[in-house]
């Protein structure tokens, strides 16, 4: 069995804008632990992969071309294969992400 990962102390100290950890491989799905304050990611595509936010702490806006989705504290949200989309956080949020492509 792996060893169990504690998000609190992962993300402790994080000072960074944006900061991911890469958690585990399940399935063939990427599971990160990503930290994002006050950033606005590029607008992007991903394809061929589906990409899920799972919000741990704070508020995540999922803009796309259709309007943007906020994901509160507890909830979950994705942009599907295809969906331009961009990552924005005003002030501080903590998430998991799970998507299938490359592991950066």
């Amino acid at each position: 069995m792996d060893e169990v990962k504690d998000a609190v102390a992962l993300t402790r100290g994080v000072s960074a804008p944006w900061k991911s950890f890469d958690l585990a491989k399940v399935n063939g799905q990427n599971v990160r632990l990503r930290v994002m304050e006050d950033r606005v990611s590029e607008w992007h595509v991903h394809p061929e992969s589906d990409e899920a936010f799972f919000v741990l702490d704070g508020t995540f806006n999922l803009d796309t071309e259709s309007g943007t989705r906020t994901i509160g504290a507890g909830q979950f949200g994705m942009a599907s294969a295809g969906e331009r989309h961009r990552g924005r956080v005003e002030g501080r949020a903590t998430m998991l992400v799970i998507d299938d492509f490359a592991t950066r």
